[in-house]
């Protein structure tokens, strides 16, 4: 019992990246990247990979919608799998915080949570992922700050948006 309060505690503290300072590659530390959404997609999937330790499941993943004639539906930036729990997560990147449009959070308001919690039930239906399989949808915000990235992982964001 207390082994396994001791392990659930430990995947607590993963998603809190300030505890530990965190080094990344050189590779993936550009000064002013060139693309922007990219950098910050290779950043978070090797945070999510090297820190955390999920199974990456897929990146970028463009989902049509079959019925509408192939019509995209959306893009899911990194779907990965920590035990039993799908997890679908966001990325955001900036290449700084403006007091005045605020950070890379301030993007991800309603009408983005309703669009990709669309696009991960699609993606389940499309790979024949159970309803009951537990679920979760993180954020990564990612901004460069003086050159050097700086993360924050968000396990649980948000929920389900109908």
């Amino acid at each position: 019992m207390l082994l396994g309060f001791i392990q659930k505690t430990i995947r607590r503290l993963r998603g809190f990246p300030e505890l530990e300072p965190l080094v990344f590659p050189a590779d993936l530390c550009e000064e002013k990247p060139e693309n922007l959404g990219r950098a910050g997609e290779n950043l978070a999937a090797w945070y999510v990979e090297n820190v955390l330790k999920f199974k990456i499941l897929g990146r970028n993943e463009i989902l049509k919608t079959p019925k509408l004639n192939q019509r995209v539906q959306g893009e899911l930036d990194i779907i990965a799998k920590d035990e039993d729990t799908l997890i679908f997560i966001e990325v955001r990147a900036r290449s700084y915080f403006s007091p005045i449009y605020g950070g890379a959070g301030s993007t991800i308001r309603y009408k983005k949570k309703l669009h990709v919690t669309r696009t991960a039930r699609l993606w389940m239906r499309q790979n024949g992922v159970s309803d009951t399989i537990p679920v979760r949808f993180d954020v990564v915000l990612i901004t460069w700050n003086q050159g050097r990235p700086e993360l924050k992982y968000t396990p649980g964001a948000f929920k389900w948006v109908e």
